[in-house]
């Protein structure tokens, strides 16, 4: 709790100092922009009180952990797995593969959908969804389209992203969305598609 106080004295601190362009400001500095400002604030105090769950990627240090305010509790990784920036495509996993990683259950994918609003928008350059939840968190998901045997298809038209739900013997539930719609549905399991982690508390 004092480690969590002194953070929140800092942060508090440098937004409404004059010096809070200083350079070891950089770390509270959400937006980039060289000053601290609300929205960083918003972040940072957020991040400290969720433990280390963010409303929004603040730097380049990934993966963070996003707040989306979600009932069970599930926080999301601002990037794919193995992605520079929340933008990245990153890696692309056959189902079986992906369960390596710490994948969203079927039940999380749909509680995202349910307690979020949408946006088909662009990010550095990217086309994919803004997921934005009632407390002001927000995660973007690239359209990444997928790989299969003929080769890589869909960029910049619609994402798939694995869930760690099977379906039958050999596909899955997956996050499936486009321009105009999202939703969940199932996929052949051999496929290369997107992963996005998630951490339930």
């Amino acid at each position: 709790m004092k480690n969590h106080l002194k953070q929140l004295l800092i942060v508090l601190s440098l937004c409404a100092s004059p010096l809070g362009v200083i350079a070891q400001s950089s770390k509270y500095d959400v937006n980039g922009d060289g000053k601290i400002d609300m929205t960083d604030v918003t972040a940072v105090v957020n991040a400290i009180l969720w433990d280390d769950a963010y409303l929004a990627c603040p730097d380049n240090g990934h993966p963070h952990w996003i707040n989306l305010g979600l009932p069970s509790g599930t926080k999301w990784a601002c990037c794919n797995i193995e992605g520079q920036k929340p933008s990245s495509w990153g890696k692309y996993c056959t189902f079986t593969k992906a369960q390596q990683y710490n994948l969203p259950t079927l039940d999380q994918i749909k509680e995202l959908v349910a307690n979020t609003t949408t946006e088909w928008t662009t990010l550095n350059g990217t086309k994919g969804l803004k997921f934005t939840a009632s407390n002001g968190g927000s995660i973007f998901l690239p359209a990444a389209g997928y790989v299969w045997a003929a080769g890589q298809t869909g960029n910049g038209d619609f994402g798939n992203y694995w869930s760690s739900t099977p379906y039958g013997e050999r596909s899955a539930y997956v996050l499936n969305f486009d321009a105009y719609s999202v939703k969940w549905d199932w996929l052949d399991g051999g496929d290369e598609r997107s992963v996005r982690t998630v951490r339930r508390d």
